[in-house]
């Protein structure tokens, strides 16, 4: 894209399907689960995982045409805009991008493989397998068309790598490459990218190899309308205020140390299961108890949507061994509570 084009990211309601995962880890600890039993994972995940970096702490999958089809979890409106914050001008020459290339990202994206990883400067690191389809020859000649225009390139491994930068022009801000014609690689920056094209063309390991992520992987994969995994969620929870009592979300985050959930998105609403395993130090027990105080805390809130209090009426918990399990059923109507409460 277009450095004048580029995307201003909004935390929550750029995506409403975060706002699902977070509700899924505050509400739902449930009955028997299919996250015991680790899947077969197909060879567009296999080569999608092979190509985003090894020292991944969280990784994701959504399949794009399940969510586009419920607006309010879609993240990509009919003119594939609402991604992304835009001013007045950014948006017009973001739509003529569209046009020129004749790309439109809510029919023609796929599926989107994301990981997210720590850099040496100790902050995140995205990188984004997109697969679609479009002319990709098309889309290349647009972009050389814009190469004046502050979006640079150069190529590495024979592929062309495009470049933005921050608004200020002072920072690069997303590196990306046109593969093929089904397959856009993006990332951070150059290194991070380039990393992933070397992968793609040399066939080394990448997120495949990683111990921790392809276990909880091979567990989420259940999930055929999308999936994401974490590892280390008690390093990220903090540590403990002496001062201050945790809640019940803190305890849990720090109680935690891996996270698994798959989704499945059908006409009836989301169906979302959850395994949470627990630090060695934690019983699953106590997790479980705090995630029914949890519960019950939201259920008690005043302003609560009648569709959301249905939902959470129907939240069970279940806990074995060192891991608790997780389901969560969510209708349309509560689905659409859950986005306007995200935008509001």
């Amino acid at each position: 894209m277009p450095a004048s084009v580029t995307p201003r990211y909004r935390p929550l309601s750029f995506w409403p399907l975060l706002a699902v995962l977070v509700l899924a880890l505050v509400l739902v600890v449930g009955c028997e689960s299919s996250l015991d039993a680790p899947q077969s994972l197909t060879l567009e995940t296999n080569s999608a995982l092979s190509v985003l970096p090894a020292d991944a702490q969280m990784a994701g999958m959504v399949r794009v045409a399940d969510f586009a089809k419920h607006p309010a979890l879609s993240p990509l409106s009919d003119d594939g805009a609402s991604l992304w914050t835009m001013g007045s001008e950014a948006g017009a020459r973001y739509a003529a991008f569209l046009e020129a290339t004749q790309f439109d990202p809510a029919r023609d994206l796929e599926d989107l493989y994301l990981a997210m990883s720590e850099g040496s400067d100790g902050q995140p690191r995205a990188s984004l397998v997109a697969y679609a389809s479009f002319d990709r020859d098309r889309m290349l000649d647009h972009l050389d068309q814009l190469s004046s225009g502050g979006l640079t390139q150069h190529t590495y491994g024979g592929v062309q790598i495009f470049e933005t930068t921050t608004e200020d022009g002072q920072a690069p801000d997303l590196a990306f490459s046109v593969v093929n014609d089904n397959m856009i690689l993006a990332a951070s920056d150059a290194a991070q990218l380039k990393g992933m094209i070397g992968r793609l063309t040399d066939r080394t390991r990448g997120l495949d190899a990683n111990p921790d992520l392809m276990p909880l992987i091979q567990s989420a994969a259940t999930g055929q309308s999308g999936w994401i995994v974490m590892h280390g969620l008690q390093e990220r929870a903090g540590p403990r205020s002496s001062v201050t009592p945790a809640s019940s979300m803190d305890q849990i985050g720090q109680a935690v140390q891996d996270m698994a959930i798959a989704l499945d998105l059908t006409d009836t609403g989301l169906r979302s299961e959850m395994m949470l395993v627990t630090t060695p130090n934690a019983a699953a027990r106590d997790v479980a108890s705090l995630a029914r105080g949890a519960v019950a805390g939201m259920k008690a809130s005043a302003d609560l949507d009648p569709a959301m209090l249905r939902a959470l009426d129907r939240v069970e918990v279940r806990h074995q061994g060192e891991r608790v399990y997780v389901e969560a059923q969510l209708d349309p109507a509560a689905l659409e509570a859950l986005s306007r409460g995200t935008n509001e």
